[in-house]
């Protein structure tokens, strides 16, 4: 104290003084906080018993080693403070809790997930701290519709329908879907169901995301007079609470089982079909929303523009003209999404399916693409669906539907064989890189006594190019290092396929050694004596990643620069 000085001064000295120490307090206090909200499952057994006292969490799956795993760590923190209690974080070291990691089928380091009732949603944003809490919160409390009568919900969900139907925005809901209750009961298992289908079909879930259908959905009291949805047998049946109806572009769509109601993956995965066309004029506007779509498989017609549009629903912007694609499109709606193609409009899509002039196949032709690895598949010559006349009446067209619908099943039950799109074998060369086409890839990488390098280019990609004098140094070091034991080969994947694997991007480099002939990809530098290292690696079955050996903590240290 000093002497003298006025009580009012010496608070005033002392608040000047301590405020700074209090700031660094309070920052102290925040960070603690944040760190003390995330919380740690080191297996699936800690990660279980967490979800067991916890109907929502966000979850983070990371790799210690991951660069991006260890840029989010610190926004992740600083996201839960931001979080506060309304939701808690999980943090999974994904290369300890291996378990966790197949669970939740991470295909990369880091991936967020908002759990809810052990549901996962995939995160999509920018990985900062006000994107993951603008997220979560957007998850944990999702716009839902309430309406007083059942009548005021129908006509919500015609609008809303018209309207997608009528608008090129992409932020505007592709359907509506209203669950009917008797009275609204918030705790209902319907409810609850509906509920974690709305958080997933928002907007504002994954605002990053290409290639989403957005529905708005919505609860009402009572059932709806006089309204007829389609069930899933195609009939039109009145409605009549407890039952979920998705307004889409060709019409009302019912799902009335009371158990199936109840079943919050069966819902979505029922609002999401339902919210796309029957059969899709495709464009470039609407091609990320149809591949994205989660289905077995995708069915599409490549045709003249005349047919393509005929064929297509008229929710799908097309006239239904020609019926038998629409009818198949009915009977296999949870087995395939439907497209009609004007192949003279999409010239990459001539080129992916190997359409003359300058591939193998005629149109009009019908194709199925199995998305998830993409392989390719065509109607055999001889069988009925390789010799529809697509322009028959619609007499016909019950019976062309049919020829569609036994291919589509026949390609599910594995008795139709993949197509490969493939160049002319090369002739001969004398480099020590191996030119491969879709029509030697498997035998080549799936050779038992081999060890086989690749790498998938395309010749239109400035990386490869810039790698073509690197690979052949590689091929030459391996040459003569590993005694003959290792093929190093390329392929132009703009003009062949790799049978179940599409990559995605270029250049992509996989190596097949004789105890892996699944593939192991290589992640690291593109330099010549990495890419050599990494193959000597794996054939030593040293552990590797992105090219390089595991480090131990020691040598992680040890290798760390002071700057």
């Amino acid at each position: 104290t000093f002497a003298g000085a006025p009580a009012t001064a010496l608070a005033r000295s002392e608040q000047v003084m301590w405020r700074p120490i209090a700031r660094l307090v309070g920052l102290t206090l925040l960070l603690d906080a944040a760190v003390a909200a995330v919380l740690s499952a080191a297996s699936l057994k800690e990660y279980d018993a967490l979800l067991a006292e916890r109907p929502t969490a966000v979850v983070a799956v990371y790799a210690p080693w991951c660069g991006h795993s260890r840029a989010l760590l610190p926004e992740y923190d600083a996201a839960a403070a931001l979080l506060g209690r309304r939701v808690p974080l999980i943090k999974v070291d994904g290369t300890v809790a291996e378990d966790v990691a197949t669970r939740l089928d991470v295909k990369g380091y880091p991936t967020l997930f908002f759990v809810r009732d052990g549901v996962a949603d995939e995160f999509e944003g920018e990985r900062t701290a006000k994107q993951i809490e603008s997220w979560a919160k957007a998850m944990l409390e999702p716009e839902l519709q309430r309406f007083d009568t059942a009548a005021a919900a129908v006509e919500w969900g015609r609008s809303t329908a018209a309207s997608a139907a009528a608008s090129a925005a992409a932020a505007a809901a592709g359907a509506a879907a209203v669950l009917f209750q008797p009275t609204v009961e918030a705790s209902s298992p319907a409810y609850a169901a509906l509920l974690g289908a709305a958080a997933s079909l928002s907007a504002a879930a994954s605002p990053a995301a290409s290639g989403r259908v957005v529905v708005a959905c919505g609860v009402a009291a009572g059932s709806p007079a006089g309204l007829e949805a389609r069930s899933a047998s195609g009939e039109a049946v009145t409605v009549v609470a407890p039952a979920l109806v998705v307004f889409g572009p060709d019409g009302p769509a019912l799902l009335a089982d009371r158990e199936l109601l109840a079943d919050r993956p069966l819902v979505e995965s029922f609002i999401r079909r339902e919210a796309q066309p029957l059969v899709t004029l495709y464009s470039a506007a609407n091609e990320d929303t149809l591949f994205a779509a989660a289905a077995p498989l995708h069915l599409l017609l490549l045709a003249s523009p005349s047919l393509a549009k005929s064929a297509a629903s008229k929710g799908g912007g097309g006239t239904a003209d020609s019926a038998t694609l629409l009818r198949a499109a009915r009977a296999l709606r949870k087995e395939a999404v439907v497209a009609a193609v004007d192949i003279s409009r999409h010239a990459e899509l001539a080129t992916f399916f190997d359409i003359a002039p300058r591939g193998r196949l005629s149109t009009p032709r019908l194709v199925a693409l199995s998305v998830g690895n993409n392989t390719k598949f065509t109607p055999p010559d001889g069988s009925a669906a390789a010799a529809l006349a697509w322009d028959a009446g619609a007499a016909d067209a019950d019976a062309g539907a049919g020829a569609v619908v036994a291919f589509v099943r026949a390609v599910g039950s594995g008795e139709v064989a993949p197509y490969v799109r493939s160049a002319a074998a090369p002739e001969p060369q004398g480099g020590a890189v191996v030119e491969l086409v879709g029509d030697s890839h498997a035998a080549a990488v799936g050779d038992a006594e081999r060890d086989v390098l690749v790498q998938y280019y395309s010749p239109d990609c400035g990386h490869c190019r810039k790698l073509a004098p690197v690979w052949s140094r590689v091929a030459e070091r391996l040459s003569e290092s590993e005694g003959g034991e290792v093929v190093v080969a390329q392929m132009d994947m703009s003009a062949n396929d790799a049978l179940g694997f599409e990559p995605e991007g270029f250049p992509t480099l996989i190596f097949y050694p004789r105890t892996a002939k699944q593939g192991i990809e290589y992640d690291g530098s593109r330099d010549e004596h990495d890419i050599v290292q990494f193959v000597k690696d794996v054939r030593a079955g040293k552990p590797h990643i992105g090219g390089l050996p595991d480090l131990a903590e020691s040598e992680v240290e040890g290798a760390k620069v002071e700057l």
